[in-house]
């Protein structure tokens, strides 16, 4: 199984090119967003292996100061990270604080705003979900994320995509 997600303004720029009946136009490279982060997303779901293979293409927000760092969960292993199409996979080291016990923390060379970087990463995410116990009928069962046959689950706190920050806090 395949999926692909795509940022939502390439689509809304060839909407607009099909309806406009406007000669082709050359259009610059989109701002960086305000704040935070823009992620462009190939995704690959392998539910019999359990596995993800992603390549995330990502805008730096304009907000961004200081040295990179971000979290990513601990069965994904980075195979190739480059910033403004070079290279940088050496320069990524492994940080020593992750927010939760499935992520782990990495940090790497500072990205002016508006800087483009891409991250591939690939590896299994399988928590089996557990019953909550006493609280299970109000907040039902838990899991950290799940790829399998029965079905997939993966949400922000996942770390199936980058939770970017830098030396000043959260983006």
């Amino acid at each position: 199984m395949r999926h692909v997600y795509r940022s939502g303004l390439l689509c809304a720029l060839a909407v607009a090119l099909c309806f406009s009946g406007a000669a082709p136009i050359q259009a610059a490279a989109p701002p960086a967003p305000a704040a935070g982060w823009s992620h462009d997303l190939d995704v690959t779901i392998d539910p019999n292996g359990h596995r993800l293979k992603v390549v995330d293409g990502v805008v730096a927000g304009a907000s961004l100061t200081g040295a990179l760092r971000f979290e990513l969960h601990s069965g994904l292993k980075i195979t190739a990270f480059t910033i403004g199409g070079r290279d940088a996979l050496a320069k990524l080291q492994k940080g020593s604080t992750p927010s939760a016990a499935h992520l782990s923390s990495w940090q790497g060379p500072a990205v002016a705003p508006g800087g483009r970087l891409e991250l591939r990463y690939e590896g299994i995410i399988h928590d089996p979900v557990k019953e909550e116990g006493t609280l299970g009928f109000v907040a039902g069962d838990v899991t950290t994320g799940i790829i399998g046959v029965e079905g997939v689950f993966l949400d922000t706190g996942t770390g199936w995509v980058p939770q970017f920050e830098t030396a000043g806090g959260a983006l």
